[in-house]
């Protein structure tokens, strides 16, 4: 039904997405669900294209086993049906981030506010802050590497620093650790204080169960790998394409009823 799908603006193109489980046909789009057939045809792109590349099968997979749903649940579509193919709004933020980094940004922006605004209180469980501040865990968790060679890599090229937690701090910081609600920090801040003026104990993300590490911190670290490699080398431009992703809030996805994805946005 038309009242089922809100419909989004991105440079004169309409792109869809589905308010509610709805049905377009005999094709059954679950909520959330987005057109990647708007989403290609808005940037001249072929979704086949998209989902034969090894990594976003790969990335489909995954996802699949985080979320307990099936690899084809994921990404909807019917042969000799002119509805197109609709995919899961993680899946469609990655096909956003395939086209660009500009895109990227629109489609988490977007894409995440359409669902946020859709009448959830902002007392519910589903709140941003409640569910972060719930995920704080006193006692850290394993050690494990979160900055791969090529996030560090690209840190280092932009700073003009070389690899070490000393020097690499504030950047961090800046990248990750600033972009969670104040309320957040502060909690990390008091499981995990810095002990005589210089150093913490452990690392932040270890006092975040493996839940909220997946949907922040990862998702942080992924996502500005990609601004660091749109901004060319120019810490100026880094800054601005920081502010213009992260300037009104950061988008988390979050669990609802133990299995499904509610996705929300935390405005600063």
């Amino acid at each position: 039904m038309a009242t089922d799908i809100v419909k989004h603006e991105w440079n004169a193109n309409l792109i869809q997405q589905a308010k509610c489980d709805t049905r377009i046909g005999k094709l059954e789009i679950p909520s959330g669900y987005v057109s990647l057939t708007n989403m290609a045809n808005a940037e001249s792109r072929r979704v086949s294209d998209y989902l034969e590349l090894p990594s976003t099968k790969n990335f489909i997979l995954a996802l699949s086993e985080d979320l307990n749903v099936l690899p084809e649940k994921l990404v909807r579509s019917m042969k000799g049906s002119r509805a197109g193919t609709w995919a899961h709004p993680e899946i469609a933020s990655d096909f956003a981030q395939w086209v660009s980094t500009r895109f990227r940004i629109w489609a988490n922006r977007i894409l995440v506010r359409a669902i946020a605004t859709s009448g959830q209180s902002p007392e519910s469980p589903t709140n941003p802050i409640a569910f972060l501040l719930g995920q704080v865990v006193r006692e850290p968790k394993k050690w494990e590497r979160h900055f791969d060679p090529e996030w560090i890599a690209s840190a280092e090229a932009l700073t003009g620093w070389e690899w070490n937690w000393g020097c690499m701090s504030g950047f961090i910081n800046f990248c990750i650790y600033d972009r969670l609600p104040g309320e957040v920090r502060d909690r990390l801040d008091e499981v995990n204080p810095i002990v005589d003026g210089r150093r913490r104990k452990s690392k932040q993300f270890q006092h975040f169960d493996d839940l909220a590490d997946h949907i922040a911190i990862k998702r942080l670290i992924q996502e500005t790998q990609g601004i660091m490699k749109a901004s060319r080398g120019s810490l100026s431009l880094f800054r601005a394409l920081m502010e213009q992703a992260y300037g009104d809030g950061i988008q988390f996805v979050l669990p609802v009823d133990g299995e499904n994805h509610f996705l929300s946005q935390h405005q600063k």
